[in-house]
């Protein structure tokens, strides 16, 4: 009688463990389903040749013949993953196929100092929004205030953009990046690009849009290519 009472005992025990445990993952999987995904966050510009407002947005036809078209980013905030990007920056250069044709992405520049590691992190990042494309380190010089953004690459390319304080003008923000917010329109200063054994582009005084962005991490985008 004795031994039934135990029995009765360890089977009542074992039943409420194994229901605790089951809760618990329950809870876990709401949890997980709840959460934020993972995210980069930070500031954003871009410069090309183009007329104010740019029409490239819009109608995918440039106004210049050739628009080199410099994206500059500047990660702010990183919770995407455990090699922190945070505070790096990077460029992609944008070119296009075919005359006053719109710009598509080509290189990606990043500082020849950074570790592999968060390189990966970068090319995963920047191809799951763009595709895949050709990624360059070499020295990267970012220098940035309240109002002027400048960026060198020695040899390739210099960069230095004003930002402005009012909305695109036109309808162009209606056709931006989904992921970008709070954009105003700017003024590219000097823009300077060099391919090795190839005329330089070079303009002023052009097209350049300043924003924040915010780019969700994809899982199965960490991988490396």
């Amino acid at each position: 009688m004795k031994l039934r009472r135990e029995r009765a005992v360890q089977i009542k025990t074992t039943s409420v463990a194994v229901a605790a445990v089951f809760v618990s993952l329950q809870i876990a999987a709401i949890y997980r389903s709840n959460a934020q995904p993972a995210y980069v966050a930070g500031r954003w510009s871009d410069a090309c040749p183009c007329d104010v407002p740019c029409p490239c947005w819009r109608t995918s036809r440039a106004s210049a013949r050739v628009c080199l078209n410099v994206h500059v980013f500047h990660i702010r905030t990183d919770e995407s993953s455990a090699s922190n990007i945070a505070r790096l920056g990077f460029v992609l250069l944008m070119k296009p196929k075919a005359a006053y044709g719109a710009p598509s992405p080509s290189t990606l520049y990043i500082d020849s100092v950074v570790p592999m590691q968060q390189v990966v992190e970068v090319e995963n990042l920047v191809r799951q929004t763009f595709g895949d494309l050709q990624t360059v380190r070499l020295p990267i010089r970012f220098s940035e205030n309240h109002l002027i953004q400048s960026v060198e690459i020695p040899g390739v390319l210099d960069y230095k953009v004003r930002r402005g304080r009012e909305a695109p003008t036109g309808d162009v923000a209606n056709y931006l990046y989904s992921w970008l917010s709070k954009p105003v329109q700017g003024v590219a200063l000097d823009v300077r690009y060099q391919e090795p054994g190839r005329e330089a582009i070079h303009y002023s005084g052009t097209n350049s849009i300043s924003a924040e962005f915010r780019l969700e991490k994809v899982p199965n985008a960490d991988r490396n290519h």
